[in-house]
């Protein structure tokens, strides 16, 4: 993913900040939430739930493979 790969440092007030790089995606159709750093039990159990299909479990998985290797995390989950 190209989304923040040029972020490396960010300051406020000429102060270096701690950061986290988030993107969220939600769903109506949802009924839980995941974030891609959860265990592979809350994961499964997410797809289970809200009754995900092999090729969607499949997206997912890659998605997060993707967040994991590129440092940020991914918050999937239901609008409230």
């Amino acid at each position: 993913m190209v989304l923040y790969s040029n972020l490396f440092a960010v300051y406020v007030d000429n102060k270096k900040v701690d950061y986290e790089i988030i993107l969220k995606l939600t769903s109506s159709k949802l009924t839980s939430s995941i974030k891609s750093t959860n265990s592979l039990n809350k994961t499964s159990e997410f797809f289970k739930i809200n009754n995900f299909t092999t090729n969607q479990i499949k997206f997912i998985n890659t998605l997060f493979n993707e967040a994991k290797q590129n440092n940020f995390t991914i918050i999937i989950g239901y609008l409230k």
